[in-house]
């Protein structure tokens, strides 16, 4: 049996912008070749795989990850560890305030219903589990908005390639 490592490594291109940046995954997916019920099975099953994973390790990405961070400050400036280490005061980006906008106003499955496609599924997870205290029903809405945007995104994905092909031969 001969392993195709090629075909591997697709697959996986496909998994990880289904699990990271999932709007990108279809248009991936069919550029590689693949068909509809294939792009579809791969670009949902990164998608779950990255809600799974984000939702589980979201709590020490956000524990740690400005410690993360700062190490990598840390060699670039003059004060110390313990001196950047400080948490600063918070600053309301208009991200911030969109997303808490979202919340108020539809809960739960206003945030759900965006993460595939506008927040990203990182973000949008780990906003989620943050926000909202049940997390079995968070995670089964994400799910679903996320089945939802893979079925709309890879039927319109081929006729938007198509059309792009066609304007690029004309320039």
């Amino acid at each position: 049996m001969v392993i195709d490592w090629v075909e591997i490594l697709k697959i996986l291109s496909v998994l990880l912008t289904g699990a990271t940046k999932f709007m990108f995954a279809p248009a991936l997916s069919y550029e590689l070749g693949y068909g509809f019920w294939k792009s579809m099975l791969f670009t949902t099953s990164g998608g779950i795989i990255g809600i799974f994973s984000f939702a589980f390790l979201g709590h020490l990405i956000r524990r740690y990850w400005r410690r993360f961070i700062l190490l990598f400050w840390l060699p670039f400036t003059k004060k110390t560890y313990s001196e950047l280490i400080q948490t600063p005061r918070k600053k309301f980006k208009n991200t911030t305030r969109w997303v808490i906008r979202i919340k108020n106003k539809f809960g739960i499955v206003g945030i759900a219903a965006l993460t595939p496609l506008f927040l990203s599924i990182p973000v949008g997870t780990v906003v989620a589990m943050s926000l909202f205290r049940n997390r079995f029903r968070s995670i089964f809405l994400i799910i679903c908005f996320l089945i939802f945007w893979s079925v709309l995104l890879n039927i319109i994905t081929p006729p938007i390639l198509e059309f792009i092909k066609d304007r690029s031969r004309f320039h």
